[in-house]
């Protein structure tokens, strides 16, 4: 029997392929959507895309940024970002090889009617993953009732959802195996390497970007190819 892993990250908006490789490795993972809000812009509400051949921020702007946690985020309709995105994309991606078979599923996920930034977020990661083939349970934090800070919250969770393994990110040093293994459990730490591939109007290869990157220039069965390697 495989062990178990479980993994945690809060909702990013349109994550890299980083994100979803860590999905796509675990059994379990949990969105982290009642986590303390940042006090400014990152990656909640904002992602880089090709534009001209330059990576650039889009952003789904807030009400109030300066929200509690990040579950209160509230995004601002009035400014009309959903079909800004939209035409962002049809621009510096109209040309790319799997535009027409992505653009319209990606349009379904921006009409998801909420105007709570994690909830949005939360179900662009769930239907991405099932889009891509991925198996791994998914589920709110919010929904665990575990009150606990710092690595006691990671040990936690995997130990309430019968986890083995606590999977980590590549930017988790401060992370200590024998915390875990003190409760029986294993640390791992992902190490992600991300693939090349080729991107529309660009000639030098740009990593970190959106998923959207990815899909739009490889497509949905190609990009779940580099997911999990």
């Amino acid at each position: 029997m495989p062990d178990r892993i479980v993994s945690i990250h809060q909702p990013n908006f349109f994550p890299w392929l980083g994100l979803f490789d860590k999905i796509a490795r675990s059994q379990l993972f949990v969105i982290w959507d009642s986590a303390p809000s940042p006090n400014q812009a990152g990656w909640l509400n904002r992602v880089r895309l090709l534009q001209g051949g330059q990576p650039k921020w889009v952003t789904a702007p807030l009400v109030n940024p300066g929200a509690r946690t990040q579950d209160e985020l509230r995004l601002d309709e009035t400014q009309r970002w959903r079909e800004r995105l939209l035409r962002t994309l049809k621009i510096h991606y109209g040309k790319a090889r799997h535009f027409h078979k992505v653009q319209p599923f990606i349009e379904h996920l921006l009409c998801y009617p909420t105007e709570s930034l994690t909830r949005l977020n939360g179900q662009i990661i769930y239907e991405l993953c099932n889009k891509l083939g991925l198996q791994t349970e998914i589920m709110a934090m919010s929904r665990l009732g575990i009150e606990a800070e710092g690595t006691d919250l990671l040990v936690k969770v995997t130990e309430a959802l019968g986890g083995e393994v606590y999977l980590a990110g590549g930017n988790s040093g401060h992370l200590l195996p024998e915390d875990f293994a003190q409760r029986g459990l294993e640390l791992r730490f992902q190490n992600y390497r991300p693939g090349r591939y080729d991107q529309v109007d660009n000639t030098i290869f740009v990593p970190g970007l959106s998923i959207l990157d990815a899909l739009m220039n490889c497509g949905w069965q190609a990009t779940a190819a580099m997911l999990g390697r």
